[in-house]
């Protein structure tokens, strides 16, 4: 039984849906219309370097590239992406992203732009108790 104030799973799951329904429709009007909404999502590599080779990924194949943009230019770029409407989550990778090691000073920068990070990784680094 769900606690006051909370939807029972099965619930949330068919109003994740609707949601995503309605967004996908609301896209195809304006399109037919001739006008381009913004993005919802912008996906973020924050560096091309892995300490993985999976079969699956082609990051690897190629060499990491050392030129990343620092810190700063991240932030700016962050605010720039909070002030496109309707824009509001961001997928953050890479390679893996835990090879940066201001990653957690990023996802700082995110979250006070109000940004819902969804933060995608091999989970190598994420040590602790399972």
């Amino acid at each position: 039984m769900a606690s006051k104030g909370t939807l029972p799973y099965r619930s949330r799951q068919a109003l994740s849906t609707l949601r995503r329904d309605a967004t996908r429709i609301a896209k195809r009007a304006l399109l037919r219309f001739g006008l381009v909404p913004p993005p919802f999502h912008v996906q973020i590599d924050l560096t091309d370097q892995c300490n993985f080779r999976c079969p699956t990924c082609s990051k690897w194949q190629a060499d990491a590239s050392r030129m990343e943009l620092p810190l700063e230019d991240w932030a700016t770029i962050l605010e720039t992406i909070r002030d496109v409407p309707l824009l509001g989550k961001i997928s953050v990778s890479g390679g893996e992203p835990f090879m940066r090691p201001d990653l957690l000073r990023f996802l700082e920068l995110a979250k006070q732009q109000a940004l819902e990070i969804v933060l995608i990784t091999n989970g190598w680094f994420l040590g602790g108790a399972t």
